[in-house]
């Protein structure tokens, strides 16, 4: 991997540092509060558990067909 960085480098190859290191610090965010909402929604009971994944499933199905047509 350094090997690879280190060839762009050399070859002056716009490594576009900045966009990766704010896409990094979003993903961790991104990361951190989704660990949180599961950690809220497996301590709740089995029965809100379900609702909440067959909701969220259903809503991406809604959106992907949505965006197909």
């Amino acid at each position: 991997m350094i090997g690879k960085l280190a060839t762009f480098m050399i070859a002056e190859v716009n490594l576009q540092w900045q966009l990766s290191a704010l896409t990094l610090l979003l993903a961790a965010l991104g990361h951190f509060l989704c660990l949180k909402a599961y950690s809220r929604l497996v301590g709740a009971q089995r029965r809100q558990f379900n609702k909440t994944i067959g909701l969220g499933l259903c809503t991406v199905s809604i959106l992907g067909l949505w965006s197909a047509l």
